[in-house]
C-alpha cells in the first residue's frame, strides 16, 4: 500500500511539474558585479564595502586590500613592502579568518566604525576575536579603512 501511495504522489508532482508555467529568460548580471562574478554591496551599505573586501581578501590576497586602505594603515609603508610584511606575517603565525559577522556600524559624514565578530585560527588553535575598523570617508565620498584594533 506504501509502495501504491509513494507512486501516486511521484506521478502527482510529475503532472505538476509538466504543467507548471516556465521561467521566464534568463535575466542579465546585475550591474556592480566585480570579476569574480559576485554581487558588490547596494549603495546604501557604502561604507561596509571596503571592510566587507578587506575580510576576504586580506588572508588570501593582501594586495587586493590596497585600494580600500589608507597610507595611515599601512604605517606609511609603500604598498608593495606593506603586503610582504603581511603575506610574511600570516605565514608565520599561521593565521586564517573563519567566519566573521559585522554587529554594528556607525556612519558620521566623514568616517564611521565597523564592528565585527571574528572565529580565527591562529597557529591551530580556534580563537573569537572583536575587531573595530576605523573608516574616513575622502572628499570624493569613497570609503577607507584608516585604522583597525581589537575591542
Amino acid at each position: 500500500m506504501r509502495y501504491v501511495c509513494a507512486l501516486l504522489v511521484v506521478m502527482l508532482l510529475s503532472e505538476y511539474s509538466w504543467s507548471a508555467p516556465k521561467a521566464g529568460p534568463e535575466l542579465p548580471a546585475p550591474p556592480g558585479q566585480d570579476e569574480v562574478g559576485e554581487v558588490a554591496p547596494p549603495p546604501g551599505i557604502a561604507p561596509l564595502r571596503p571592510v566587507f573586501d578587506y575580510l576576504r581578501f586580506y588572508e588570501s590576497q593582501p594586495a587586493r586590500v590596497l585600494p580600500y586602505i589608507t597610507e595611515h594603515f599601512r604605517h606609511g609603508l609603500e604598498p608593495r613592502v606593506w603586503v610582504d610584511q603581511i603575506r610574511a606575517l600570516l605565514s608565520a603565525q599561521g593565521y586564517t579568518r573563519l567566519s566573521w559577522l559585522v554587529y554594528h556600524l556607525e556612519v558620521h559624514p566623514t568616517g564611521g566604525l565597523v564592528h565585527v565578530k571574528t572565529r580565527a585560527r591562529l597557529d591551530g588553535q580556534e580563537l573569537l576575536q572583536k575587531e573595530i575598523f576605523v573608516l574616513v570617508r575622502t572628499p570624493e565620498g569613497e570609503w577607507l579603512i584608516d585604522d583597525w584594533h581589537l575591542e
